[in-house]
C-alpha cells in the first residue's frame, strides 16, 4: 500500500445547506466536514514527489485549499473543468441550482508535494473533445479556446466522467507495461479501477485510512494533589 505517487480524490463535501428537498448533496450520498476529511493522514500515504487531483465544487473552494494543505500538498492549478450535459438530451446543458446564479460545472484541482510527478504527455491540453460536442453546435476550434475544459453528461449524484481518470494516466504517460512506477490511489472510489489501490465505503477492496488528530488534541489538565 503506497507511498502512492499519484493520488485522485473526490471529497464528500458538505455544504452546510438549509435547502429541502432533493436538492441538498446529503440527500443523495453521505457528506463529510472538511474538518474530518482533514483528520485522514493522506500525507503518510503520498510519496515524498507527487502529485494529488481534488475535486471540489465553487462553493467549497475554500474548503479545497484547506484541504491541500492538510493533507500536505501545495495547491497549484485546475485541471479540468467539467461542464454538464444532461445524459438523455447531450446537447443542453444542465442548469443546476445556486443562491446566486444556477450552477453546472465542477472543478478538478491540482496539488504537488515535493518535486510532483513530471508530465510526459505534453499533449493533454486540459480541454477534452468527447463525442457529445457532435450535438452541442460549437466549433471545435472554438473548444480549442476553452482551456481547462471538459463537457460530458451528467452521471450518477457524485459521480465523475471516467475519462478524466484516462487522461490522468495519459498525462503522466501510463501505460500497463510501466503501470508498477506508478503507485495510484483513487479516494472515495464507488468501485475499482485497473492499476488504482481505492478508498471507499462503496468500493471492494479499499485500503485502510489511517487517521490523525486534527487539530492537535490539547493535553489533559493534570489532577491537583489532594
Amino acid at each position: 500500500m503506497g507511498p502512492y505517487r499519484i493520488i485522485y480524490a473526490d471529497p464528500p463535501w458538505n455544504y452546510n445547506d438549509k435547502r429541502k428537498g432533493n436538492g441538498g448533496a446529503a440527500d443523495h450520498y453521505g457528506t463529510t466536514k472538511t474538518s474530518d476529511l482533514a483528520q485522514m493522514d493522506v500525507a503518510s500515504l503520498a510519496a515524498k514527489d507527487s502529485v494529488l487531483f481534488m475535486w471540489a465544487t465553487w462553493p467549497c473552494l475554500k474548503d479545497a485549499f484547506e484541504l491541500f494543505a492538510a493533507w500536505g500538498f501545495k495547491y497549484k492549478t485546475c485541471g479540468f473543468n467539467w461542464i454538464k450535459t444532461y445524459p438523455k438530451s447531450v446537447d443542453k446543458l444542465v442548469v443546476g441550482l445556486g443562491h446566486h446564479t444556477r450552477g453546472n460545472s465542477e472543478i478538478c484541482l491540482i496539488g504537488v508535494r515535493g518535486k510532483g510527478v513530471p508530465r510526459i504527455d505534453k499533449s493533454i491540453q486540459q480541454v477534452q473533445i468527447a463525442d457529445v460536442i457532435n450535438a452541442l453546435d460549437f466549433p471545435e476550434e472554438d473548444l480549442r479556446e476553452l482551456p481547462q475544459t471538459a463537457i460530458h453528461p451528467r452521471g450518477a449524484h457524485s459521480a465523475k466522467p471516467v475519462s478524466i481518470r484516462e487522461e490522468i494516466e495519459k498525462l503522466y504517460g501510463i501505460t500497463e507495461e510501466n503501470s508498477h512506477e506508478f503507485p495510484r490511489l483513487e479516494m472515495f472510489a464507488r468501485y475499482t479501477a485497473p492499476g488504482w489501490d481505492v478508498f471507499g465505503n462503496e468500493a471492494p477492496g479499499t485500503i485502510e485510512m489511517p487517521l490523525k488528530d486534527w487539530p492537535p488534541r490539547l493535553p489533559k489538565p493534570k489532577e491537583s494533589a489532594a
